[in-house]
């Protein structure tokens, strides 16, 4: 996988590359973990000879640095699944990292598997209320990535009422207070109620 581009359970390093039509090559590097003149030459044979590219975060090898620059670099989450554990019951489950042990018959670990699955994917429920004192519609969460705002939220539902709609109100695990009034780049979370008024 590695030597396919395939980079199993890691992000994309945050490196911000600006082409620019004149004045060289420039590699802001506020973490000074890497050698100056050997990034400058890696991104100089990657055909960035006139860019300026700055570095987010720690970059700590060389192969990190070249998966940044790198279009063709492929970020999966990566979930390893130790299946019919019942048939063996001295097998040794270890403790590893994004493994997890299970056996559909014996429905040992299933709901584990549910768990892990849609942690991985980075997916949210978010419960619609119709008024703000109502129960939310809990049978049919809308299913929003992680990350995403409460503008996408009102665009996956209709771009007409993204119009219409001027306050947002949250509850939740991660609400500062029950009804808590927010701004639309509030960022959803799992099992987020929310009500849209005008």
């Amino acid at each position: 996988m590695e030597q396919a581009g395939v980079r199993p359970n890691q992000h994309p390093p945050k490196i911000i590359i600006n082409r620019v039509s004149k004045g060289g090559l420039r590699i802001l590097d506020p973490f000074n973990t890497l050698p100056m003149d050997q990034m400058e030459q890696i991104a100089i044979e990657m055909g960035f000879e006139s860019a300026l590219i700055q570095l987010g975060e720690r970059i700590e090898t060389i192969d990190r640095f070249i998966d940044g620059l790198s279009k063709s670099r492929t970020y999966i989450p990566l979930l390893e699944l130790v299946t019919k554990i019942d048939t063996d019951p001295k097998h040794k489950k270890e403790k590893v990292a994004d493994r997890l042990y299970m056996s559909a018959d014996k429905n040992i670990g299933v709901d584990d598997f549910k768990e892990a699955v849609w942690r991985k994917l980075g997916l949210v429920r978010v419960y619609l209320k119709r008024e703000r004192t109502s129960e939310p519609d809990k049978k049919e969460p809308l299913i929003m990535h992680r990350g995403q705002n409460l503008k996408s939220v009102l665009n996956k539902l209709s771009s007409q009422m993204s119009e219409d709609v001027a306050r947002a109100f949250v509850w939740g695990k991660e609400a500062r207070f029950p009804g808590q009034e927010v701004s639309f780049k509030y960022e959803v979370f799992d099992e987020m109620e929310v009500w849209f008024g005008r």
